[in-house]
């Protein structure tokens, strides 16, 4: 039941070839497919990018069913390997310059929409930012672009460096409110803070 690799890293000059780190969570699910959301790195020199990989959904079980013999099942199931389909938020903005990694995903139903929420790497040392990209396809993303440039929907209080990392997105149906967590690291003393954003719409935060 162990080392089930669902999404293997690539051959050599592929997006992945170096690194290929699954967001939290490690799927959604919409529109018949499992969604997955990666970090991928082409060479030890590489910026980060955010990739996508799907599989078809099963209605019989899910992917992560506690049950054992299930999983078994599912594990001998052709489906169980995620198709991966490249780049779908590539780095380039004024918050993303660097890099984009750590994605969060979840399903707008109302609008239809996949929302991708992720970590922007501003500068070259430690400046991250919280991003967003959304579309009406897990692979059509459009970046958040108010004023013609990337804006990062969290940034670090002002006075402090810090990193952002390990966001995670959920919707409250009683509260109706998206909630994003996630932590900050204070990289002069590296002490460790978790943070609450929370949105009406999942987009102002």
């Amino acid at each position: 039941m162990q080392n089930l690799n669902i999404i293997p890293i690539g051959a050599s000059h592929e997006i992945d070839d170096e690194e290929a780190k699954i967001g939290s969570p490690p799927y959604i699910i919409a529109e018949g497919l499992m969604v997955a959301y990666y970090a991928a790195k082409e060479t030890a020199s590489a910026v980060y990018s955010i990739a996508a990989a799907v599989c078809p959904t099963r209605t019989d079980y899910p992917l992560l069913d506690a049950d054992s013999k299930s999983l078994g099942t599912y594990q001998k199931s052709p489906k169980n390997q995620f198709a991966k389909k490249g780049v779908v938020i590539s780095p380039g903005g004024a918050a993303d310059l660097n890099g984009a990694f750590c994605p969060t995903a979840i399903y707008n139903v109302k609008e239809k929409k996949f929302i991708v929420y992720y970590i922007g790497k501003i500068t070259a040392t430690s400046v991250y930012s919280l991003c967003l990209a959304s579309g009406r396809g897990y692979n059509e993303l459009v970046k958040n672009i108010p004023g013609g440039v990337v804006t990062a929907i969290v940034t670090p209080p002002a006075g402090s460096t810090l990193q952002l990392v390990q966001p995670q997105v959920m919707f409250d149906k009683e509260e109706n409110l998206y909630k994003l967590y996630y932590t900050c690291i204070v990289t002069a003393s590296s002490l460790v803070s978790t943070y609450l954003a929370t949105s009406k719409n999942g987009y102002d935060f």
